[in-house]
């Protein structure tokens, strides 16, 4: 018998939880049923990094790969514009400006995997 090991986000709270597999491969619905029965732990997160050069810098507030960077140097941005866009667990999470501002340099591209707490672009 193997196991299988999830992280379940719920409500803001990470949560992992492992599965044991029987008869080897189950279709994902049988896999979800079984779900429901799982011992839950709580995952204690690492604190973000703290934001560098002097409060100019926007940082990734989850782990993932970057599928797509909206702005380039130079480009004013607007608070609440999306300005990169990553995959994280097979879902698109968009990086949103936390202020107004022009772009001075963005950190990474397409296909970089960014940590949390991970600077994403420097604004001027």
């Amino acid at each position: 018998m193997s196991t299988r090991r999830f992280r379940i986000i719920l409500d803001g709270e990470v949560y992992e939880v492992e599965v044991s597999l029987e008869g080897g491969d189950e279709n994902l619905s049988a896999l979800l049923a079984r779900l429901s029965l799982a011992e839950i732990s709580k995952v204690e997160q690492p604190a973000p990094k703290p934001v560098k050069a002097g409060g100019k810098e926007l940082v990734s507030e989850v782990v993932g790969k970057v599928v797509k960077v909206c702005v380039s140097k130079g480009q004013r941005v607007r608070k609440g514009d999306t300005v990169i866009v990553l995959e994280s667990m097979k879902t698109q999470i968009e990086v949103r400006s936390d202020r107004d501002g022009v772009v001075e340099a963005v950190l990474v591209k397409e296909g970089d995997t960014v940590k949390q707490g991970d600077a994403v672009l420097i604004f001027k």
